[in-house]
């Protein structure tokens, strides 16, 4: 099938990319969070069927979960706080204010 990201919070999509790996999401995850199996086609992650595949058909997947406190805690080390984004919103505000 090819290379995809999926990148979703609570099934809430955030990322998705086909044909790449998008390197910045994979900085959340460590090896630990990796799971690595086979699964028909014609399923989704769930193990339910899908309309219209083949059922002799199966793909490799390497999927990578983790929980939110682990994810807040990653983003906090590489400098992704709350106070920095809001600080960060406020300058950008103020930048385009001025070029108006």
């Amino acid at each position: 099938m090819g290379t995809y990201t999926d990148f979703t919070v609570d099934g809430y999509p955030l990322v998705t990319s086909k044909s790449a790996v998008v390197a910045e999401v994979m900085t959340l995850f460590r090896e630990s969070d990796r799971k690595v199996y086979c699964r028909r086609i014609s399923e989704d992650e769930s193990g339910d069927q899908l309309a219209g595949d083949r059922d002799d058909d199966f793909e490799d997947v390497v999927q990578y979960g983790t929980t939110v406190d682990n994810a807040c805690q990653r983003l906090d080390i590489m400098g992704f706080t709350l106070e920095v984004s809001g600080q960060r919103t406020r300058l950008d505000g103020r930048r385009a204010t001025r070029q108006t």
